[in-house]
C-alpha cells in the first residue's frame, strides 16, 4: 500500500466512525424523549396520588410514591447516559490519555496550533503525506475512542430506560388497584 492509498484509508475510517457517532447520537437522542415521557407519566401520576392521598388507601398511595421515585431515580441514570452517548463531557485528551496533535483533522487541535490564515495555508502545503497520514491517524484513533465510549454509555441509557418502563407499568399497575380498592 502507498502513501496515498494509506492516507485514503485512514480518510475512509475516519468517515465510518463519523457516521457510527451520529447514529449513537440518533439513537440517544431517542432514548432521551422516551426518558422524557416517562418523566411526564411519573410526573402525571404523583399527582393523581397527591391529590387522591385522602380518599385512598394510604398503603397502596405510598408504595405508588415509592415505585415513582425509584424509577425517577432510574430514569435520571438513563438520562445521564443518553447525555453521554450524545455528547463528551470532557475532552478526548482527558477520557483517552494524550494523543499526538493532529491539525487539520480536528477542530480544537488546528485552531490551538494556527494564529491566522496564512500560517494555518502555509503549514498545510508544506505538510508531506507521512505527517498528514500521521495526523490523520490521530484522530482515527480518537473516533474510534470516542466511538466505543458513546456505545457502551448507549447501552447503559437503554437498559436503564427498559428498567424505567418496566418499573412505569408497575407503578400504574399499582395506582389502579389503588383506585379499585378504593371502589
Amino acid at each position: 500500500m502507498n502513501d496515498i492509498e494509506r492516507l485514503n484509508l485512514v480518510k475512509w475510517h475516519i468517515l465510518r466512525y463519523d457516521g457510527l457517532r451520529a447514529s449513537n447520537g440518533s439513537r440517544g437522542a431517542m432514548v432521551l424523549t422516551v426518558d422524557s415521557l416517562l418523566v411526564v407519566g411519573i410526573t402525571f401520576l404523583l399527582n393523581s396520588v397527591f391529590s387522591q392521598l385522602i380518599n385512598t388507601n394510604k398503603i397502596l398511595s405510598w408504595l405508588v410514591i415509592v415505585f415513582a421515585i425509584i424509577t425517577l431515580a432510574i430514569l435520571f441514570a438513563s438520562i445521564s447516559y443518553a447525555i453521554s452517548s450524545v455528547i463528551s463531557i470532557k475532552p478526548a485528551s482527558q477520557l483517552f490519555g494524550k494523543a499526538p496533535k493532529h491539525p487539520f483533522f480536528t477542530q480544537r487541535d488546528t485552531v490551538d496550533s494556527f494564529n491566522n490564515f496564512e500560517q494555518f495555508e502555509t503549514e498545510f502545503n508544506k505538510t508531506n503525506i507521512q505527517n498528514m497520514t500521521h495526523y490523520g491517524l490521530g484522530e482515527l484513533w480518537t473516533v474510534i475512542n470516542q466511538h466505543y465510549l458513546r456505545y457502551q454509555n448507549l447501552r447503559s441509557a437503554i437498559k436503564t430506560m427498559r428498567i424505567a418502563v418496566g418499573l412505569f407499568i408497575i407503578t400504574c399497575i399499582t395506582l389502579v388497584v389503588s383506585i379499585l380498592v378504593l371502589k
